[in-house]
């Protein structure tokens, strides 16, 4: 179903959210559908929230390294996780399908997304750091 949701949603950004509907998203009228997409689309400037042109060879399929994301969530909460199928792994957050801190705080953005290679090191660590940097820059100030 997040295939046939992701397909759905691009189609929309291509004809416009109040002309298509699939997936998880067949509600018909327009004001049940936009309550029901709006934490996932941007309406304004017709896109999806969490697709952005630079990082759109990461969103179809996988990567050879690891990437790790960190999300701003509701409630003034964060998440950090990492995947090789970006597309997969924000979709389920944006959709509230993924783990319960996302559904219980929904997902507003992707903050920063950082691709790691092997000369960076294990990923585990990185992932570490990027929590202790964010640590550090919200809370400590």
């Amino acid at each position: 179903m997040l295939y046939e949701n992701w397909t759905t949603l691009q189609a929309m950004e291509r004809f416009g959210w109040e002309n298509v509907r699939g997936g998880d998203f067949l509600i018909v009228e327009d004001h049940l559908l936009k309550g029901r997409i709006e934490h996932i689309y941007d309406f304004e400037s017709n896109k999806i929230k969490y697709y952005t042109e630079e990082h759109k060879r990461f969103l179809f399929g996988g990567a050879d390294n690891w990437l790790i994301y960190v999300l701003e969530l509701r409630y003034g909460c964060f998440y950090i996780g990492s995947c090789k199928h970006l597309g997969k792994s924000l979709g389920e957050h944006f959709c509230g399908k993924g783990i319960l801190w996302t559904r219980d705080n929904p997902v507003i953005r992707v903050l920063q997304l950082t691709l790691v290679t092997p000369e960076m090191g294990s990923y585990l660590v990185f992932e570490k750091r990027v929590v202790t940097d964010l640590y550090r820059e919200i809370w400590l100030g």
